[in-house]
């Protein structure tokens, strides 16, 4: 399974009603509220998701079974 993070998406973009703060908050995160942010410091581009997918699709990954894959860039730790 590939658990994707903040991507940039036309769905996630159509939400920003200030893309340059709403992007800087996301990788800010917000302390007060325990989000640590994007310690990678860039938002995952929708092929950096569909590049690991295809990773995982691959021979190099013929041997992966049962396992959830994060790709958030760090914002998970």
């Amino acid at each position: 399974m590939v658990a994707p993070g903040t991507t940039a998406t036309p769905m996630l973009q159509a939400l920003w009603t200030d893309p340059d703060a709403a992007r800087a908050q996301a990788l800010a995160g917000e302390p007060e509220k325990h989000r640590l942010g994007i310690p990678l410091g860039r938002i995952a581009d929708p092929e950096d998701i569909a590049d690991t997918v295809l990773y995982l699709l691959s021979q190099q990954a013929r041997h992966i079974t049962m396992q959830q894959l994060v790709v958030d860039g760090g914002a998970s730790l």
